[in-house]
C-alpha cells in the first residue's frame, strides 16, 4: 500500500494488483520464496498500472525507488 500512495496509484490499481497477485499465487504450483513474492507483488502493481493508471509506473521508477536495489539485472 505504501507504494500506491508514493505514486499517487488509483484505488482501482491497488485491487486489480492484488487480484493479479492472487491469480498468480494461486496457479503456482511452486513454493515461493519471500524475494520471489516481492518481485511478484512489484510485477502485479506494474501491470495494473499500465491498466489503471492514467500516468503508470515506469520501469525506471520501479528500479529505483521501489526496488532500492535489491535485485541484481
Amino acid at each position: 500500500m505504501e507504494v500506491v500512495h508514493v505514486f499517487k496509484c488509483e484505488p482501482e490499481t491497488v485491487f486489480l494488483s492484488v487480484s493479479i497477485m492472487d491469480l498468480f499465487i494461486n496457479v503456482s504450483e511452486c513454493n515461493i520464496s519471500e524475494d520471489d513474492l516481492h518481485l511478484i507483488c512489484i510485477t502485479a502493481i506494474y501491470m495494473a498500472s499500465k491498466i489503471e493508471d492514467v500516468a503508470p509506473l515506469t520501469v525506471h521508477s520501479i528500479v529505483h525507488k521501489i526496488l532500492d536495489k535489491k535485485f541484481q539485472k
